[in-house]
């Protein structure tokens, strides 16, 4: 597979997590991403900011689950983020799956 033109991309591009791990470059990059999916903001979203947190919540578990080379790397080094980011993809999912409910009803 062809590496991305620059190190670090964001998580916005499309095969980012199937970029290879490089410590120097992707661990402070990692832990600020997930720092910034997983604290805690206001519960008040749009419901276009959610289904764009949503979205991204899919990526990142199906990535997690696949056992994505990025993070397979990342989480070799820094075991204590996989839960992390685990638990906020559940949450996000099923804080979703409950703002459908309530249109839907």
């Amino acid at each position: 597979m062809r590496e991305c033109a620059i190190e670090v991309c964001d998580f916005e591009y499309p095969k980012v997590f199937d970029i290879t791990y490089r410590p120097d470059v992707h661990r402070r990059f990692m832990i600020d991403e997930i720092r910034l999916r997983t604290q805690r903001r206001g519960s008040r979203k749009s419901g276009r900011a959610l289904a764009h947190e949503m979205e991204q919540a899919c990526r990142w578990r199906e990535a997690i689950r696949r056992n994505a080379p990025l993070l397979k790397g990342f989480f070799a080094e820094e075991p204590e983020w996989r839960d992390r980011i685990l638990s906020w993809c559940e949450k996000t999912l099923a804080r979703g799956v409950r703002s459908k409910r309530k249109v839907s009803s």
